[in-house]
Order: structure tokens, then C-alpha cells, then sequence
């Protein structure tokens, strides 16, 4: 491979990118299916395909435009020239994806309950806008948040926002949206019990489809970065240890998942195991090709404390994210953009202890908290005005028997297997209401089949919150 010309390495790029997206597609596919109850599958797969189409259109006629062009006056923060993706270079097709990878994180919090009409707008207004508008400050020469102090005094050379692989362009910015919407169309219908203070089971409908899915999310994560962020001139030298850092993050970070979730919950879970090393994987991103190994393995164990602690606050607060979406990437995301300014190899506060590490946090907090900021507000106008028009949110007859809806001619699952689960459901909510102080009786096998926000420990009782 000494022999592959620059031209090579751009095809292999968007060849590699392109696999990983799709791996990546498939695994939030099926980990959303699986982690949700059957009756809302039908909704989360046609959602997912349709996104592919309206992503795609909606970047190449506006998104390429705002975060990869020159534009002007403004050019520190947004782009204006090359409208429909004029003078588009093949190599510029490989971000592409990224956008689309934002708007599913976004949607995950919000399934079982958000319309069909609602997820298209919101995904047409993410993909052509808000994230292109974080990509250009962070990832433009040009862009505010890259160019930081290196213009300004000559002592901090090389000091200022700093993402490799779209910690913050991409996961931030889709678990912040994620969390957003989580707040604006509220929790699942009887997910909360304010009367009792009681947080209610919900029986995901397959552990197996949501593992399937968490695989193929995790190999398309290590496809997906490997080209696009970096000078193809020297790749062959980078992406071993990108994708070693990466693995090494992830394990360190499903491991201290699992173990925190046994030590305070007194119970094995599979899909917190997922989780934790989606969020190693989210966590590792920013920096993943400037860490050394022992680094690497540091940066997951905490995110995995960071995305416990965020998963347990959500519940608390009675914010319903199904997939803990939220905690998974604006967690994980958030932390790996602080965690590289400690342990860069060259400038971080670890290795460097002075005056120009201390600029290089400080200007991952500020791009840490513009996209947040940013992304926040946006996400939050998009999502109130689809709820003040009505359109944000299903009915609650669709919402309870969604897969019998006539929005979709196909159906998921055999209808005996949903009308089970549903009364299933419903037995389990009786029996919430039947017990003493909110502590119902689950059964053992519960444990394993509940979304790891369930508060369930090992008595079987439904933590009051």
C-alpha cells in the first residue's frame, strides 16, 4: 500500500465511510427497535430509511454549503457560496453522513411518541442547518472555534478548539438535541406515576435485536472516523492507534458500566453493558489519534461514571429517554472534549502544565458549551413550534397501539405478539397502583429485560424516586 497515491487513499476514505455509515444505520436501527416495546419497531425502522433520503437532500442542497464553504464577511461563522454543492469534491461526500448520524441520535429520545410529520421537519431543519453551522466553527479553517488564538498572540501557536472525529460536532450536538426534545414532547404515557413517585417497567421487546444492533453500531463507529478528519498523506501512520485508542476506551468503558450498575443496582444489565461502550467509543472521539493507550483506557472508565451518573439524573428528573440517548452522547461527548485537554500527548495539562494547556481547556469549554448552547436553542424552536402547531407529539390511541396505526401499510410484528405485550403492559401498571407506597413485585427475569434507566433492584422492587 506505499504505491497508493493521494487519490487512492480519498477513494478508500469514501469507501470505508460509506460502510461504516451504513453499519451505523443498521445498528441504531435495530438498538433502537430492540430497546423500545414492539408495538413502536414499525415506527423506528421507516423513520431510519426515510432519514437516509432526507438527510442526504436536505446537506447537499443547504448543509454543504453553510459548514464547508467561504463565506465572506461572516466566514468565521457560517459558509454562503457553493449552494447545491457546487464545485464538490469527491473527498467532501464523506461527511455527508455525519449529519445523518446527528439527527438519529436526536430522534431516539423521543420514540414511541413522536409523529411521523414532526420527525421530518425536525431532521430536514438538523441537517441543513444547525449541525452544518457547528461543523463550520469547529471543522472550517476559518471557523471561530479552529482558528482559536493561533492568529492572535504567537505563544500559543496551535491553541484552539480541537475535535478529530466529531466529539462534539456530532455527538454533542445529537445528544444535546436529543435531550431537548426528550424535554419538550414529554415522558411516555404511564411512564411516570406522579401519585405514587414511581418509576414504571417498560419491557423492552428484544434484548437479542438491541445486542445485534449495539455490534453493528460499535464496528461502524471505528469505519466511519478513519478517513474523513484527517491528511490522507499520513493516515497509514495515524489509524492504527486511532483504532486501538478506540477499542481500548470502549471495553474500559462498558466494563466500569456494567460494574457501577451491579455494585448500586444489584443486578446484571446487557444493554447498560451496550451502552457503556458506545459511550467509551463517544468519549475516545475528540482526541482518539493524540492518546496514549493507558490515556485511552482513563477517558472511558470516567465516561462511564459520567454516563451512569447522567442516566440515573434523567430518571430522577422525569426526563424519558428510552434509549439514554442523551446520556450516551452529549455525556459521553462532553467529557471527551474536556478529557483532551488533559491528556493530549503534546499540549495537554498532563503532559504540559502551562500557560498554553490552560488556554487549550478553555477553549474546549467554549466549544463544549457554544454547541450545547447553540444546539439548545435551536432544537428547542424547532420542537415547541411542532408542539404548538400540534404536530410534535402522536395521539394517544396511536401512541398506545402504534404499529396498528394507518400511517404505515406494513406492520412489524405478528399482532398476537404486540396484543401480549401490551397486556403485559397493562398487568404490570395495575399491579403498580395495587402495592404499598409504590413498591410493586416484578419478576426476577425483569432485570433483563427492562431499559437499564429502569431503577429496579434485586427485591424486585421499583425504586421510589
Amino acid at each position: 500500500m506505499d504505491s497508493w497515491t493521494e487519490y487512492d487513499w480519498c477513494l478508500f476514505s469514501i469507501a470505508t465511510t460509506a460502510v461504516g455509515f451504513l453499519f451505523i444505520q443498521c445498528g441504531l436501527t435495530l438498538l433502537e427497535a430492540g430497546t423500545v416495546r414492539s408495538r413502536a419497531a414499525k415506527r423506528i425502522v421507516i423513520r431510519n430509511i426515510v432519514l437516509l433520503v432526507i438527510s442526504g437532500a436536505a446537506f447537499w442542497l443547504v448543509g454543504y454549503t453553510l459548514a464547508y464553504s467561504d463565506g465572506g464577511d461572516a466566514d468565521k461563522l457560517i459558509g454562503f457560496t457553493f449552494f447545491t454543492s457546487s464545485h464538490l469534491s469527491p473527498l467532501s461526500l464523506i461527511y455527508i453522513p455525519y449529519t445523518a448520524i446527528a439527527s438519529t441520535i436526536a430522534y431516539g429520545a423521543v420514540a414511541e411518541r413522536c409523529s411521523v410529520v414532526a420527525y421530518l421537519v425536525y431532521t430536514v431543519f438538523i441537517s441543513g442547518f444547525i449541525q452544518p453551522v457547528v461543523t463550520h466553527w469547529a471543522w472550517h479553517t476559518s471557523g471561530w472555534l479552529f482558528v482559536g488564538e493561533r492568529e492572535r498572540y504567537y505563544k500559543l501557536n496551535g491553541i484552539g478548539f480541537q475535535d478529530w472525529a466529531g466529539g462534539g460536532v456530532i455527538y454533542v450536538a445529537g445528544g444535546i438535541a436529543a435531550l431537548t426534545g426528550a424535554l419538550v414532547v414529554g415522558p411516555r404515557n404511564d411512564r411516570f406515576r406522579n401519585s405514587s413517585g414511581t418509576v414504571v417497567p417498560i419491557r423492552n421487546h428484544s434484548v437479542t435485536v438491541a445486542t445485534v444492533g449495539g455490534c453493528f453500531l460499535l464496528l461502524g463507529m471505528l469505519a466511519i472516523n478513519g478517513g474523513p478528519r484527517h491528511l490522507l498523506t499520513d493516515i497509514g501512520d495515524v489509524l492504527p492507534k486511532y483504532v486501538t485508542n478506540k477499542v481500548i476506551s470502549s471495553t474500559g468503558a462498558a466494563f466500569t458500566s456494567l460494574l457501577l450498575y451491579r455494585i448500586f443496582e444489584e443486578s446484571w444489565s446487557l444493554l447498560v453493558l451496550i451502552n457503556g461502550a458506545i459511550t467509551g467509543m463517544v468519549a475516545i472521539s475528540a482526541g482518539c489519534d493524540v492518546y496514549e493507550y493507558y490515556a485511552a483506557c482513563i477517558v472511558g472508565i470516567l465516561a462511564a461514571v459520567v454516563y451512569r451518573l447522567f442516566s440515573i439524573t434523567l430518571v430522577r428528573v422525569r426526563i424519558d429517554d428510552p434509549l439514554d440517548a442523551s446520556a450516551v452522547y452529549f455525556g459521553g461527548g462532553s467529557w471527551g472534549l474536556i478529557a483532551l485537554a488533559f491528556f493530549d500527548n503534546s499540549k495537554g495539562i498532563v503532559y504540559a502544565y502551562n500557560i498554553k494547556s490552560a488556554h487549550f481547556l478553555g477553549w474546549q469549554c467554549v466549544g463544549m458549551a457554544s454547541i450545547a448552547v447553540w444546539t439548545a436553542l435551536l432544537s428547542g424552536l424547532a420542537f415547541g413550534l411542532l408542539r404548538c402547531f400540534g404536530i410534535l407529539r402522536v395521539s394517544t390511541e396511536v401512541e398506545e397501539r402504534v404499529s396498528h396505526s394507518t400511517t404505515f401499510s406494513n406492520e412489524a410484528f405478528d399482532g398476537e405478539v404486540e396484543r401480549h405485550t401490551r397486556e403485559e403492559h397493562t398487568a404490570n401498571t395495575e399491579r403498580l397502583d395495587e402495592t404499598d407506597n409504590g413498591h410493586p413485585t416484578s419478576p426476577w427475569y425483569m432485570h433483563w429485560y427492562n431499559n437499564p434507566t429502569y431503577l429496579v433492584n434485586d427485591r424486585d422492587y421499583v425504586t421510589k424516586l
